[in-house]
């Protein structure tokens, strides 16, 4: 059988279609539905009892082992040869997808209106399937998820009679005045994340020359820029130095965010970045990736009037806070041991972890405080109401948040000692 050779919208840009959205288009050519399409016309083809229309839309967009053979199976039937940069395959060789793709469907109701308008075909965007691009780049509007005539909130990306822009359970158009009514303007860094998304789907579409500079980039980044600091990379995207180290020797690649990252510390943007590794001479000297060997205990005593000024600065400024901190975490915050802000400033040092100190003791003695005056309210409610406060009953009574074994037990035995209640045989004599 022979299908339709249909040309996809939008090929070779960042915009272009999807696989799910050509799928669609192509049962709406044929007259009939997706359905159809899928498991009369296809899965005969692919081949397998679980490959059911369920299913494929969790690999079909991804072109991935099993998505593989899908695409296969379009090609042959319609004789194309350029199906498979509707996936999200060559994206996947320069970042990370892990739990990019939607379940559901979103769309720009903006889009889908300029489609009718100029008389074309309406598709869906294959950046619309990623779930960092959140906001339409063209119209700067939130992608929406639901349907605003039924209020389905799980729009399906197949279903049986399924057609772009149409919502699958009232079968309405999406991209009405209805929908356009009150969409709001998405946030900047929403926008600038989908514009990351952008820029990635358009040097996927370079060949494998980009692809091949773009994985070696953040390696070239780590020689060049921060001297081997791999801790340094770590620091500038808040991942563990493993993952760096994964990152620079292609092990794992870097995510959405990630990129995103590196182009907001460089200034500039991803297509200009990255197919010729434009690094800015001073990309590593950017606060994010600051440099605290300096810093490090290894390597004998550390030298530097700015260092000195900043382990100073720092110490003063959390003596002069309203709140304690303990020296660990403000040398954690400075990206260093505490034994280096010992070295540079010891009195200051010492005077910081001597008021952390006192103020831990405060607060234990005041949960203590607090815990011993619940502990005789529970014992007197429970005498006023004529039962004997057993240990059991006065720990229901009481915050157990601060109920360290060893204290309360020590303080039940003193309160019970100090009333005189030995047992219950007693108190019920007394009682009597």
């Amino acid at each position: 059988m022979r299908l339709p050779n249909l040309e996809p919208m939008m090929n070779g840009t960042w915009e272009q279609e999807g696989l799910t959205s050509y799928v669609n288009r192509l049962a709406e050519n044929l007259g009939i539905s997706t359905t159809d399409l899928i498991l009369k016309v296809m899965v005969p083809l692919v081949g397998g009892p679980n490959d059911r229309n369920c299913n494929i839309w969790r690999s079909i967009d991804l072109g991935k082992k099993s998505g593989a053979k899908w695409v296969a199976a379009l090609e042959k039937l319609t004789g194309r040869t350029d199906l498979n940069s509707l996936t999200l395959l060559r994206l996947s060789t320069i970042c990370s997808l892990w739990s990019e793709i939607r379940r559901d469907a979103a769309f720009c109701p903006h889009c889908l209106e300029e489609a009718v308008d100029r008389a074309e075909r309406v598709y869906t965007p294959l950046a619309w399937r990623l779930r960092s691009y959140t906001v339409c780049i063209k119209h700067r509007i939130p992608l929406l998820d639901f349907c605003r005539h039924c209020g389905c909130k799980k729009l399906r990306v197949f279903f049986a009679g399924g057609r772009n822009g149409c919502c699958y359970k009232c079968g309405r158009w999406l991209g009405d005045a209805v929908s356009l009514g009150n969409s709001g303007e998405g946030g900047l860094q929403e926008l600038l994340t989908s514009v990351t998304v952008a820029e990635l789907l358009s040097l996927a579409l370079d060949g494998e020359e980009v692809i091949t500079s773009v994985r070696g980039f953040m390696k070239e980044v780590v020689d060049e820029r921060l001297n081997g600091n791999m801790a340094s990379l770590a620091r500038g995207l808040g991942i563990s130095p493993v993952k760096a180290r994964q990152y620079t020797i292609c092990e794992d690649l870097p995510r959405i965010r990630d990129w995103e990252l590196i182009s907001e510390i460089a200034g500039v943007s991803l297509l200009d970045l990255l197919p010729c590794h434009s690094l800015p001479p001073d990309l590593g000297d950017h606060p994010w990736f600051r440099d605290t060997s300096r810093l490090s205990t290894r390597g004998g005593r550390p030298k530097g009037d700015l260092t000195a000024t900043i382990v100073s600065t720092a110490l003063r400024g959390a003596l002069d806070a309203e709140a304690a901190v303990s020296l660990n975490r403000l040398a954690m915050s400075l990206g260093t041991h505490y034994s280096c802000l010992q070295r540079f400033e010891p009195e200051l040092a010492a005077e910081v972890s001597k008021r952390f100190r006192l103020s831990v003791s405060a607060r234990a003695e005041a949960r203590r405080a607090k815990f011993q005056e619940d502990l005789v309210r529970a014992v007197d409610d429970l005498l006023a109401a004529g039962k004997f406060p057993t240990p059991s009953r006065v720990k229901a009574r009481i915050d157990r948040k601060f109920c360290w074994f060893d204290f309360y037990k020590e303080t039940y035995e003193s309160e019970v000692k100090k009333r005189k209640l030995v047992n219950a045989d007693g108190f019920r004599e007394a009682r009597e």
